[in-house]
């Protein structure tokens, strides 16, 4: 919140200054950042220009301060502002901003959306603590929407894209629902992991009961700790195993019995978010191992000695795997 009062005066001048490209891309790379900056950028703008023309405009500088305060409490505007002189300085600006900043925060925040968003980077990781005392660790590339209180009968989360583990405080009274679109997850008190692919929807529980049911037929399934239940877009039944590793970038341990060299890429492909091109020569290879805590390229390494493969690195995105000769 703090980073965001600092922002007021580069946002004002940003104002006064359109065609200042510098300025400019300066401020649309802080927008773009996070959904929280682009949500403040919004509401200065909107109550800054609701009552400032930008340009040579006169102000009585207190009648537009008080004019200020009020469109943030949602009261009447003040009479029009006399002109007495002119307000081109965009230090004073940013000064009567700075003072109502924490206000323009507080109402964002809590007033104007009941929901708040949670979104991480590509390989970043973040979490948060719900209102009921729940938490959320939101893996790379992910976002989550969520309710600011948990005041209804059913609390509820949208898991929008990408991967979290949740950890749920126990209420019986109140079911804690994560909706991915086309299915959700039930629960009363326990911790498991939603992920969302291109392809479907999965879930791993760690402990507890879960209900995974789709929204549009009859698939469902009750899924206790060590089974991971896999639906498909379009399938009509959820697929249950008890082979996943979907925990492992929470638990740190991936684990393979005679598994199929692709299975052990895709495993790859989803903890360090990075894409592999397997030949398909080896695609009848198989591995059998238990790996704790090792980097990427500590995996590639095992792997090469382990199976006479190359790995190489094509980009920082994409490897690929072929015959070592």
């Amino acid at each position: 919140m703090h980073e965001q009062h600092e922002k007021l005066e580069e946002i004002l001048a940003s104002f006064e200054q359109p065609d200042n490209r510098l300025l400019q891309q300066k401020i649309q790379q802080w927008i773009a950042a996070s959904a929280e900056n682009r949500t403040y950028y919004e509401e200065v703008k909107r109550i800054w220009f609701t009552g400032n023309v930008p340009g040579d405009m006169e102000y009585d500088i207190e009648l537009e301060k008080q004019r200020f305060w009020d469109r943030i409490d949602g009261e009447t505007p003040a009479t029009p502002v006399r002109k007495i002189h002119r307000f081109r300085n965009i230090a004073v600006a940013a000064v009567i901003l700075l003072v109502a900043g924490i206000a323009v925060w507080q109402f964002v925040r809590n007033n104007r959306s009941p929901y708040s968003t949670l979104e991480t980077a590509r390989l970043g990781r973040d979490s948060v603590v719900l209102a009921d005392g729940s938490k959320i660790f939101l893996h790379g590339s992910s976002r989550v929407r969520y309710a600011n209180s948990m005041k209804g009968d059913k609390r509820e989360v949208w898991l929008e894209k990408g991967e979290a583990y949740f950890e749920i405080t126990k209420d019986p009274q109140h079911p804690f629902i994560v909706h991915t679109g086309s299915m959700a997850v039930e629960v009363l008190g326990t911790s498991f992991d939603v992920r969302i692919t291109n392809t479907g929807v999965s879930v791993a529980v760690a402990t507890g009961k879960v209900g995974f049911r789709a929204v549009n037929n009859k698939a469902n399934a009750f899924l206790t700790p060590g089974l991971t239940g896999a639906w498909s877009n379009g399938d009509t039944a959820i697929n249950v195993t008890t082979s996943s590793n979907q925990l492992a970038w929470r638990t740190g341990v991936v684990k393979f019995f005679d598994a199929p060299l692709t299975e052990v890429l895709a495993t790859m492909e989803h903890l360090y978010e990075v894409g592999v091109d397997i030949d398909p020569a080896l695609q009848q290879k198989r591995v059998t191992a238990t790996i704790n805590n090792l980097s990427l390229e500590k995996i590639i390494v095992l792997l090469q000695s382990g199976l006479d493969i190359r790995i190489t690195k094509l980009n920082s995105t994409t490897y690929k795997a072929r015959p070592a000769r």
